[in-house]
């Protein structure tokens, strides 16, 4: 059963979500699925090792919490990669959104790729 996911991605150096990530939070709070923004508990941190460490730390706790993991594939860094690979490694399902059908890389297989929001939520509640 589905009851929590982590939204992978891209955040933005002040820290803030991006709006796919309060778009798809909205959705699925609505099917009773919690969203872990990874952004949120991250604004006003300062960039250093230490604070780099405990992000990390919060993010892994977070991941294996998770019953599934999703994933913006339209704009994703290697903090992103290194989330979804984790959670894989984990056993949790990935999702990605990925807007064009024709863009796929064989490091994809794995992740469940939806071409919009609505096959996203739909592939969602399918599992659920």
């Amino acid at each position: 059963m589905i009851r929590s996911a982590y939204l992978a991605g891209r955040v933005s150096h002040s820290g803030s979500p991006n709006e796919w990530r309060e778009l798809v939070s909205a959705e699925l709070s609505f099917s009773g699925i919690l969203c872990f923004l990874p952004s949120l508990p991250y604004r006003g941190v300062t960039d250093n090792d230490h604070h780099f460490t405990v992000i990390s730390q919060i993010d892994r706790a977070a991941i294996l919490a998770c019953d599934i993991i999703i994933i913006n594939l339209e704009d994703f860094g290697l903090g992103a990669a290194r989330e979804v690979e984790y959670g894989v490694i984990h056993g949790k399902k990935v999702y990605g959104i990925k807007f064009d059908p024709d863009d796929r890389g064989a490091f994809m297989v794995d992740i469940d790729i939806a071409h919009s929001l609505d096959e996203l939520y739909r592939k969602i509640r399918r599992d659920k």
